[in-house]
């Protein structure tokens, strides 16, 4: 037989549904203090308790913030990768929070300060990023970048399309082409130019033809070591990228082919065999490089080429490579010096064969004076000018610091030190000094 149902009142759930009633409308009209007064003993306790630990959650998260350089990263998928990231985090650290203020327990504890530093690197990590970035691109533009092999990556991962993965604790990895690598393993390891070198081979070059057209003698082992010192200094990297970069000291040097280097790279010359034998001989480093071509002119370095370049345990072969090009460069800047030099000489010479004995006379005295004039007048250096046959020559130092020449007739003529260019008319009139000769300095 069924069980019968009672319609009598249940007075006990009615008194609970009405106290439930008259909380919530304290609660909702007066605040959490006003509710709290509403109740005594373990009602009011709990109510407290609850309160403290929301409050502890709200201080918690509250001191949970973004990183402040996500606002900075460009719409697509990096910045959802970070947002994923972040909302992940927020949860995790949301009931860490909920675990610490229930229980006090260290290992929430330490789960919540985690977290805040994973957002905090996560931040220093983007503010790296931001900045390689603009340096990276601002080195493009300004034509500086050299690509050696591997730095595509930072190809797509300046634009836009390298994928991040953010780690654990907010360090930024990054997956390109299928290869991953930890940011803080690559950030500021692309190439730019060598300007080290740059600039020293520059330097050296200009140095060796002004030497060459001096007169001065080209000593190869001095320029190869300086050279060497140079590169090593700039680490195997920027050995390499010297071997990819146009530096514009060797646009006239002249190929064992013929042919001018121009606008080719070390890399490129050297990996279509187009130097000199002993770059591939064995003759410089100790290994043979490609074959000798049938017809004699240039190596064939097959599919191989230049790729050992990129191996850094080939650093220092690599380096005496380099530096023997730019010595042979340099050789030959010199020896244009001192074929323009020989030029110059010879054109000297038949100019002065060409020139009447008083017109040579005459400059030569020039220089004499000038020489005088520009070294500082003294008692002997004025004995050393060829005077005219009227001035005898008698010279007087006086106490006032000037010079009085007496000519045969026993007239005198004052020079004052003082008056430098005054005193050098006066010179020339004394050794007869044609006026196409005479100048301010013109023999200096």
């Amino acid at each position: 037989m069924a069980k019968g149902r009672s319609y009598t009142p249940n007075t006990a759930l009615i008194q609970g549904q009405r106290d439930v009633a008259q909380s919530q409308a304290l609660a909702n009209t007066a605040g959490g203090a006003a509710f709290a007064k509403g109740f005594t003993g373990a009602i009011v306790k709990g109510i407290e308790e609850q309160e403290k630990r929301d409050a502890i959650r709200e201080s918690y998260l509250d001191d949970l913030q973004n990183p402040q350089n996500m606002r900075k990263i460009e719409d697509g998928y990096n910045k959802q990768a970070i947002t994923e990231f972040l909302n992940n985090k927020k949860e995790a650290y949301s009931k860490a929070v909920d675990c610490y203020s229930k229980t006090k327990d260290r290992g929430c504890k330490e789960k919540m300060e985690e977290i805040k530093y994973s957002f905090s690197n996560l931040n220093s990590q983007l503010d790296m990023f931001l900045t390689d970035k603009k340096s990276y691109l601002d080195s493009f533009q300004n034509g500086q970048l050299v690509d050696l092999p591997g730095d595509e990556k930072y190809t797509e991962l300046y634009t836009n399309n390298g994928g991040f993965n953010i780690e654990e604790n907010g360090d930024l990895g990054m997956n390109v082409g299928g290869e991953y690598n930890k940011y803080n393993d690559v950030v500021g390891k692309w190439n730019v130019e060598n300007n080290i070198y740059n600039t020293h081979i520059l330097k050296s070059s200009f140095d060796s033809k002004t030497n060459g057209q001096a007169g001065k003698i080209f000593n190869r082992d001095i320029q190869k070591n300086s050279t060497s010192a140079v590169l090593k200094q700039t680490g195997y990297d920027g050995v390499m990228t010297a071997t990819r970069s146009d530096f514009g000291f060797d646009d006239q040097y002249i190929l064992p082919n013929g042919q001018k280097a121009g606008k080719m790279t070390f890399e490129h010359m050297f990996a279509n065999g187009m130097l000199s034998d002993k770059y591939y001989d064995g003759s410089l480093t100790g290994v043979v490089y490609g074959k000798k071509n049938t017809d004699g002119k240039g190596w064939n370095l097959g599919e191989d080429g230049a790729k050992w370049f990129w191996d850094k345990n080939n650093s220092k072969d690599l380096t005496n490579l380099v530096a023997e090009y730019s010595t042979d460069v340099n050789e030959t800047m010199h020896g244009q010096g001192v074929a323009q030099r020989q030029a110059v000489l010879q054109q000297q010479q038949q100019q002065k064969k060409n020139t009447p004995w008083y017109l040579q006379e005459s400059q030569s005295k020039a220089k004499e004076v000038d020489a005088v004039v520009k070294g500082g007048i003294t008692k002997e250096s004025l004995s050393g000018i060829t005077m005219s046959r009227s001035a005898n020559r008698e010279i007087l130092e006086n106490d006032d610091g000037t010079f009085t020449i007496w000519d045969a007739q026993g007239i005198p003529t004052d020079i004052d030190p003082k008056k430098p260019e005054e005193a050098r008319r006066i010179l020339y009139r004394l050794a007869e000094v044609k006026s196409i000769h005479k100048g301010k300095g013109k023999y200096d």
